[in-house]
């Protein structure tokens, strides 16, 4: 497919399916722009207090409900960090 585009100085440029393509490749990738942990703006939570957590779900010293209230947080954010699919990036320590 092409396409016509015109430009500030009045020509016309055309631009195939290829250049689009060439174009995103040039774009830094998502995993690379995002913010992760401590470097996100809206965090709660810093990688001390995540390996705390980690650490009392794996001894089982208190249950998710205690830790999301000790740490301000929601349950679901406790349960995300014992699965893995939040704060992933954070060592976990072996038992």
């Amino acid at each position: 497919m092409v396409t016509t585009t015109g430009t500030s100085d009045g020509s016309d440029r055309r631009m195939t399916c290829a250049h689009g393509f060439a174009d995103k490749r040039s774009y830094p990738k998502r995993s690379d722009a995002v913010q992760r942990g401590e470097h996100h703006a809206r965090h709660k939570l810093t990688e001390r207090q995540v390996v705390e957590i980690i650490t009392a779900l794996q001894d089982k010293d208190v249950s998710k409900r205690g830790l999301a209230k000790i740490f301000g947080v929601s349950q679901k954010t406790i349960q995300n960090i014992s699965d893995g699919t939040a704060w992933a990036h954070v060592h976990r320590p072996t038992t």
